[in-house]
Protein backbone atom coordinates (compact mmCIF):
# COMPACT_ATOMS: atom_id res chain seq x y z
CA UNK A 1 0.00 0.00 0.00
CA UNK A 2 2.85 2.35 0.80
CA UNK A 3 4.46 1.60 -2.57
CA UNK A 4 1.19 2.37 -4.37
CA UNK A 5 0.85 5.62 -2.43
CA UNK A 6 4.39 6.62 -3.36
CA UNK A 7 4.01 5.81 -7.05
CA UNK A 8 0.75 7.68 -7.53
CA UNK A 9 2.05 10.76 -5.74
CA UNK A 10 5.20 10.62 -7.88
CA UNK A 11 3.06 10.46 -11.00
CA UNK A 12 1.36 13.68 -9.95
CA UNK A 13 4.58 15.72 -9.86
CA UNK A 14 6.42 13.90 -12.66
CA UNK A 15 5.58 16.47 -15.38
CA UNK A 16 7.44 19.25 -13.53
CA UNK A 17 10.72 18.96 -15.51
CA UNK A 18 8.85 18.07 -18.71
CA UNK A 19 6.95 21.33 -19.16
CA UNK A 20 9.66 22.93 -21.35
CA UNK A 21 9.35 19.91 -23.65
CA UNK A 22 5.57 20.29 -23.79
CA UNK A 23 6.04 24.01 -24.55
CA UNK A 24 8.41 23.23 -27.40
CA UNK A 25 6.20 20.47 -28.78
CA UNK A 26 2.86 22.27 -28.61
CA UNK A 27 4.11 25.87 -28.94
CA UNK A 28 2.38 27.38 -25.92
CA UNK A 29 3.60 29.81 -23.31
CA UNK A 30 3.94 30.13 -19.57
CA UNK A 31 0.27 31.00 -18.98
CA UNK A 32 -0.90 27.83 -20.70
CA UNK A 33 1.63 25.79 -18.74
CA UNK A 34 0.27 27.24 -15.52
CA UNK A 35 -3.31 26.36 -16.48
CA UNK A 36 -2.35 22.83 -17.51
CA UNK A 37 -0.31 22.28 -14.34
CA UNK A 38 -3.01 23.68 -12.07
CA UNK A 39 -5.80 21.68 -13.69
CA UNK A 40 -4.70 18.71 -11.61
CA UNK A 41 -5.99 20.54 -8.52
CA UNK A 42 -9.53 20.54 -9.96
CA UNK A 43 -9.61 16.77 -10.18
CA UNK A 44 -7.88 16.33 -6.82
CA UNK A 45 -10.25 18.64 -4.95
CA UNK A 46 -13.35 17.09 -6.52
CA UNK A 47 -12.26 13.54 -5.69
CA UNK A 48 -10.99 14.39 -2.23
CA UNK A 49 -14.07 16.28 -1.10
CA UNK A 50 -16.73 14.40 -3.04
CA UNK A 51 -15.59 10.78 -2.94
CA UNK A 52 -12.81 10.28 -0.42
CA UNK A 53 -15.16 9.67 2.51
CA UNK A 54 -16.74 6.71 0.72
CA UNK A 55 -13.94 4.38 1.82
CA UNK A 56 -15.61 4.22 5.23
CA UNK A 57 -18.62 2.58 3.58
CA UNK A 58 -17.31 0.86 0.45
CA UNK A 59 -13.95 -0.26 1.82
CA UNK A 60 -10.41 1.03 1.48
CA UNK A 61 -9.48 -1.15 -1.50
CA UNK A 62 -12.61 -0.09 -3.38
CA UNK A 63 -11.28 3.46 -3.35
CA UNK A 64 -7.56 2.74 -3.78
CA UNK A 65 -8.08 0.44 -6.78
CA UNK A 66 -10.10 3.04 -8.73
CA UNK A 67 -7.47 5.64 -7.78
CA UNK A 68 -4.80 3.54 -9.48
CA UNK A 69 -7.06 2.80 -12.46
CA UNK A 70 -7.76 6.51 -12.91
CA UNK A 71 -4.02 7.15 -12.69
CA UNK A 72 -3.38 4.57 -15.41
CA UNK A 73 -6.11 6.13 -17.56
CA UNK A 74 -4.56 9.57 -17.05
CA UNK A 75 -1.19 8.25 -18.18
CA UNK A 76 -2.67 6.65 -21.29
CA UNK A 77 -4.51 9.90 -22.15
CA UNK A 78 -1.25 11.84 -21.82
CA UNK A 79 0.46 9.37 -24.14
CA UNK A 80 -2.13 9.13 -26.91
CA UNK A 81 -3.89 12.54 -26.86
CA UNK A 82 -1.02 14.84 -27.80
CA UNK A 83 -2.85 18.16 -27.83
CA UNK A 84 -3.47 20.77 -25.16
CA UNK A 85 -7.01 19.46 -24.38
CA UNK A 86 -5.53 16.00 -23.90
CA UNK A 87 -2.86 17.39 -21.60
CA UNK A 88 -5.46 19.17 -19.47
CA UNK A 89 -7.77 16.13 -19.44
CA UNK A 90 -4.90 13.90 -18.39
CA UNK A 91 -3.93 16.27 -15.60
CA UNK A 92 -7.51 16.45 -14.30
CA UNK A 93 -7.70 12.66 -14.27
CA UNK A 94 -4.33 12.55 -12.58
CA UNK A 95 -5.66 14.88 -9.89
CA UNK A 96 -8.76 12.75 -9.41
CA UNK A 97 -6.60 9.69 -8.80
CA UNK A 98 -4.45 11.61 -6.34
CA UNK A 99 -7.51 12.88 -4.48
CA UNK A 100 -8.89 9.37 -4.08
CA UNK A 101 -5.52 8.03 -2.99
CA UNK A 102 -4.62 10.82 -0.56
CA UNK A 103 -8.01 10.70 1.15
CA UNK A 104 -7.77 6.96 1.85
CA UNK A 105 -4.16 5.75 1.83
CA UNK A 106 -3.10 7.05 5.25
CA UNK A 107 -6.16 5.56 6.94
CA UNK A 108 -5.64 2.27 5.10
CA UNK A 109 -2.03 2.10 6.28
CA UNK A 110 -3.18 2.64 9.87
CA UNK A 111 -5.83 -0.06 9.46
CA UNK A 112 -3.36 -2.56 7.99
CA UNK A 113 -0.83 -1.92 10.73
CA UNK A 114 -3.50 -2.36 13.41
CA UNK A 115 -4.57 -5.69 11.92
CA UNK A 116 -1.00 -6.93 11.64
CA UNK A 117 0.13 -5.59 15.04
CA UNK A 118 -2.98 -5.28 17.25
CA UNK A 119 -0.76 -5.12 20.33
CA UNK A 120 0.84 -1.85 19.13
CA UNK A 121 -2.11 0.48 19.45
CA UNK A 122 -1.07 4.09 19.08
CA UNK A 123 2.11 3.31 17.15
CA UNK A 124 3.48 6.22 15.13
CA UNK A 125 4.87 3.89 12.45
CA UNK A 126 1.86 4.06 10.07
CA UNK A 127 1.96 7.87 10.18
CA UNK A 128 5.68 7.90 9.47
CA UNK A 129 5.26 5.47 6.56
CA UNK A 130 2.36 7.51 5.14
CA UNK A 131 4.34 10.75 5.39
CA UNK A 132 7.39 9.16 3.78
CA UNK A 133 5.27 7.72 0.96
CA UNK A 134 3.50 11.02 0.37
CA UNK A 135 6.50 13.35 0.45
CA UNK A 136 8.86 10.76 -1.04
CA UNK A 137 6.51 10.29 -3.97
CA UNK A 138 6.14 14.03 -4.55
CA UNK A 139 9.93 14.39 -4.53
CA UNK A 140 10.76 11.34 -6.65
CA UNK A 141 8.34 12.13 -9.50
CA UNK A 142 10.40 15.02 -10.95
CA UNK A 143 13.60 13.05 -10.35
CA UNK A 144 12.36 10.11 -12.41
CA UNK A 145 10.94 12.31 -15.16
CA UNK A 146 14.10 14.43 -15.22
CA UNK A 147 16.26 11.33 -15.63
CA UNK A 148 13.99 10.16 -18.47
CA UNK A 149 14.25 13.58 -20.14
CA UNK A 150 18.03 13.53 -19.85
CA UNK A 151 18.87 9.98 -20.88
CA UNK A 152 15.90 8.24 -22.51
CA UNK A 153 14.36 8.71 -25.96
CA UNK A 154 10.93 10.33 -26.37
CA UNK A 155 10.74 11.36 -22.69
CA UNK A 156 7.14 12.62 -22.91
CA UNK A 157 6.04 9.11 -23.87
CA UNK A 158 8.66 7.15 -21.97
CA UNK A 159 7.88 8.82 -18.64
CA UNK A 160 4.17 8.01 -18.97
CA UNK A 161 4.98 4.43 -19.96
CA UNK A 162 7.19 4.01 -16.88
CA UNK A 163 4.44 5.19 -14.57
CA UNK A 164 1.77 3.17 -16.36
CA UNK A 165 3.74 -0.01 -15.73
CA UNK A 166 4.51 1.02 -12.15
CA UNK A 167 0.85 1.74 -11.37
CA UNK A 168 -0.21 -1.54 -12.96
CA UNK A 169 2.23 -3.37 -10.69
CA UNK A 170 0.90 -1.46 -7.69
CA UNK A 171 -2.62 -2.44 -8.65
CA UNK A 172 -1.64 -6.11 -8.31
CA UNK A 173 -0.05 -5.39 -4.93
CA UNK A 174 -3.11 -3.57 -3.60
CA UNK A 175 -5.45 -6.33 -4.77
CA UNK A 176 -3.46 -8.74 -2.60
CA UNK A 177 -3.96 -6.68 0.58
CA UNK A 178 -6.83 -7.44 2.97
CA UNK A 179 -9.88 -5.22 3.26
CA UNK A 180 -10.04 -3.52 6.65
CA UNK A 181 -13.55 -2.07 6.61
CA UNK A 182 -16.59 -4.01 7.78
CA UNK A 183 -18.68 -4.02 4.62
CA UNK A 184 -21.72 -5.09 6.64
CA UNK A 185 -22.09 -1.57 8.01
CA UNK A 186 -25.83 -0.77 8.30
CA UNK A 187 -27.09 1.07 5.25
CA UNK A 188 -28.92 3.55 7.46
CA UNK A 189 -25.64 4.91 8.81
CA UNK A 190 -24.26 7.37 6.25
CA UNK A 191 -20.49 7.69 5.73
CA UNK A 192 -18.96 10.78 7.26
CA UNK A 193 -17.78 13.48 4.89
CA UNK A 194 -14.51 15.31 5.28
CA UNK A 195 -14.61 17.49 8.38
CA UNK A 196 -12.18 19.13 10.77
CA UNK A 197 -11.73 17.74 14.24
CA UNK A 198 -13.32 19.82 17.02
CA UNK A 199 -11.03 22.74 17.77
CA UNK A 200 -8.96 22.24 14.62
CA UNK A 201 -10.35 25.09 12.57
CA UNK A 202 -7.83 27.67 13.78
CA UNK A 203 -4.84 25.39 13.21
CA UNK A 204 -6.07 24.40 9.78
CA UNK A 205 -6.70 28.04 8.81
CA UNK A 206 -3.23 29.05 10.01
CA UNK A 207 -1.59 26.24 8.02
CA UNK A 208 -3.59 27.17 4.92
CA UNK A 209 -2.66 30.84 5.24
CA UNK A 210 1.00 29.98 5.68
CA UNK A 211 0.88 27.75 2.62
CA UNK A 212 -0.74 30.54 0.60
CA UNK A 213 2.04 32.97 1.50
Amino acid sequence: MAVAFTVLMAFGTAPTPLWPLYEARDHFGATTVTVAYASMVVGAAAAFLGLGHLSDRLGRRRIIVPALLVGILASVVLMVWRDLPGLIAGRILNGAGLGLMASTATTYLHDLHHEARPDRTGSVLPGIVATAANLGGLASGPLIAGAAAEWLPAPLITTQAIFTLAMAGCLALVLSTPETVDLELPAAEPPLRFALRPGGRRTFAAAGALGAF
